[in-house]
């Protein structure tokens, strides 16, 4: 008998901190979803993917096609209604998604034949997004690009 009231007291000692510590469910309790469920997907597409930004097309790429840390070469084709534009403004603007930082932002000097080049230092590795803005021909329009650094 002595026995069994030491487990009971032991047991009930094991509930009761587990009551306190408050593992156990509340009757009334609604959950919360964690903040993805449901939040907006991220517009853009992945590096190489083309896409619409405005009236343009446009395909961005970097070499080596695997971003690393350190200096990045940019490539943007760009064209409006199936033919290259050799003619446009294009700026490049990088941010680290992952740290919510700021980084580089570049000009893409035209290369012949509706492509655009630029060099960028990628300074840390993680997630980071590109947005390209064109302008050309009195027309304006911007594509966004998610992709990730290795390091």
């Amino acid at each position: 008998m002595k026995r069994s009231v030491g487990v009971l007291l032991f047991l009930g000692a094991g509930v009761l901190v587990w009551l306190i510590a408050g593992c156990a469910p509340e009757q009334n309790q609604t959950e919360t979803p964690p903040a993805s469920v449901g939040a907006p997907k991220q517009a853009g597409a992945g590096l190489g993917t083309p896409q619409p930004a405005g009236v343009f097309q446009v395909t961005l790429s970097t070499e080596p096609s695997a971003p690393k840390m350190g200096e990045m070469r940019f490539r943007a084709h760009v064209s409006r209604d199936g033919q290259p534009v050799s003619d446009a403004q294009l700026n490049l603007s990088l941010s680290m998604t992952s740290m919510k930082m700021i980084g580089p932002e570049v000009t893409l000097e035209p290369a012949g034949d509706g492509e655009y080049e630029a060099t960028a230092n990628l300074s840390m590795g993680g997630g980071w997004e590109a947005k390209v803005t064109i302008t050309a021909g009195g027309e304006t329009g911007t594509a966004v690009y998610h992709f990730t650094v290795s390091q």
